[in-house]
C-alpha cells in the first residue's frame, strides 16, 4: 500500500505548483490500528531535504491520506 500512497501523493503535488518540484526520496508506511496507519516521507526540494509524517486511512478498499509535520 505504501506505493499506492506514495504514487497518489506524487500525482497530488505534481497539479500543485508549490509542490510540483518536490522530489520523494522515500516513503515507509507502518500500521498503528484498525484502519489507521503512519509514514515517514523524505523528500527534496530545490536543495532542501524535508521529513514529514503522513497519517493514511484505509478501509481496505480505498485510501485518504493527509501531511503532518
Amino acid at each position: 500500500m505504501a506505493k499506492e500512497v506514495q504514487a497518489n501523493i506524487e500525482e497530488k503535488w505534481v497539479s500543485e505548483a508549490e509542490w510540483e518540484t518536490v522530489v520523494i526520496h522515500s516513503f515507509t508506511l507502518v500500521h498503528k490500528g484498525e484502519q489507521q496507519y503512519r509514514g515517514i516521507l523524505e523528500a527534496s526540494q530545490n536543495g532542501d531535504t524535508v521529513t514529514l509524517g503522513v497519517d493514511v486511512t484505509y478501509d481496505g478498499e480505498s485510501f485518504m491520506w493527509k501531511i503532518t509535520n
